[in-house]
């Protein structure tokens, strides 16, 4: 868990635009040991235009994107114009009409890896 968090607060920080307050939230997470649950993972995401997402962060969004909800070690669920969310699990896209249902699958995945 640790890494996690150290890796997600040197990222923040070397961002053109420093997210202070999320830094502060994940120092806090560090010191505290808390261990990444399903309420650490929504509490610590945010959204951002597509525009920002693609001049701040490392990867790649469709064209058609209009938001991103960034979440830890560098997952993120996009909004598109058709109304849908996307996420990419394992290499594939993961696509639904429901945010929640992508949001679930994006927690899942990520839960695999951390245990």
């Amino acid at each position: 868990m640790k890494s996690i968090y150290e890796n997600q607060i040197i990222e923040e920080k070397l961002r053109k635009n420093v997210n202070a307050s999320l830094i502060q939230k994940l120092q806090q997470l560090q010191d505290k040991e808390q261990a990444i649950d399903r309420s650490v993972f929504n509490d610590t995401a945010y959204l951002v235009t597509s525009d920002y997402f693609r001049k701040n962060y490392i990867g790649s969004i469709n064209d058609n994107s209009q938001t991103v909800m960034v979440y830890l070690d560098g997952n993120y669920i996009e909004s598109l114009k058709t109304g849908e969310w996307i996420t990419t699990i394992d290499g594939l896209p993961f696509k639904d009409r429901n945010f929640k249902i992508v949001e679930e699958e994006l927690w899942n995945n990520f839960k695999s890896k951390i245990k």
